[in-house]
C-alpha cells in the first residue's frame, strides 16, 4: 500500500477509535451520573452535580458522534483532542504523584526495615 493510501486509512482508524473512547465516557457520564462525579471529583478536584455530568455526557456525546461521522470536522477534531489531551495530561500527574507517593513509602520501610552499615560493622565479629 502506497503512503497516499496508508496516511488517510491510519487517520480513519484513529479519528473511530478516539470517537469510540469518547463514546464510551460520554454514555457513562449519562447512565451512570455518581460514578462521573467521583471520577470528578478524585481526579479533576471538581464537584460535579448529577446535572452537571448530563450536560457534560450530552455534550460529549454530541462530539464523539459528530466525530465518528465526520461532521464539522474541524470543530469535532479539535474539542476531541482537548478533552482526550485534559484526560492524559491529568491521568498522567496523578500517575506521577502517586507513583512519587509510593516511592517514599517504600523508602521510608527500607529505610526502617535495614540496619545503617555501622550497625551491621559492629555484630562482625
Amino acid at each position: 500500500m502506497s503512503p497516499e493510501k496508508r496516511i488517510p486509512a491510519a487517520l480513519l482508524i484513529l479519528r473511530f477509535f478516539l470517537a469510540i473512547f469518547l463514546l464510551q465516557w460520554s454514555i457513562e457520564k449519562l447512565f451512570l451520573p455518581d460514578a462521573a462525579a467521583r471520577i470528578a471529583r478524585s481526579f479533576y478536584g471538581v464537584t460535579l452535580p448529577a446535572e452537571g455530568s448530563y450536560a457534560l455526557g450530552m455534550a460529549e456525546l454530541i462530539v464523539s458522534l459528530a466525530l465518528l461521522f465526520g461532521f464539522y470536522r474541524t470543530i469535532s477534531y479539535g474539542l476531541s483532542l482537548f478533552i482526550h489531551t485534559v484526560t492524559v495530561v491529568v491521568s498522567c500527574e496523578r500517575c506521577r504523584r502517586l507513583r512519587l507517593a509510593h516511592s517514599r513509602a517504600a523508602n521510608c520501610a527500607l529505610r526502617s526495615s535495614v540496619e545503617p552499615p555501622s550497625a551491621i560493622a559492629r555484630r562482625r565479629p
